[in-house]
């Protein structure tokens, strides 16, 4: 595995649990939006690779039309992703 696939993997990992958080205070999330809130500075492959992890949690459904991922309506899938360790 190249280093900087680690790294981002690395990255991810570290950020799953505030871009849960994101998802869950907004309601539907897109790359730009989740680009926004989070802490610092984040660059484009790791929040669409944080969407893909939150999208297989289950978290939040595939993209819209428009790009848009909206939180699944089961909130017990939510709280349970938050209560997981990373």
């Amino acid at each position: 595995m190249s280093e900087l696939t680690r790294t981002m993997r690395d990255e991810v990992n570290e950020r799953l649990a505030e871009a849960r958080q994101v998802v869950l205070q907004h309601r539907q999330i897109g790359i730009g939006m989740l680009a926004r809130h989070m802490s610092g500075r984040v660059g484009y492959a790791v929040v669409v690779r944080l969407l893909e992890a939150l999208e297989l949690e289950g978290i939040v459904g595939p993209a819209t039309v428009d790009g848009r991922q909206v939180l699944l309506p089961s909130p017990s899938a939510a709280v349970a992703a938050l209560r997981a360790p990373d």
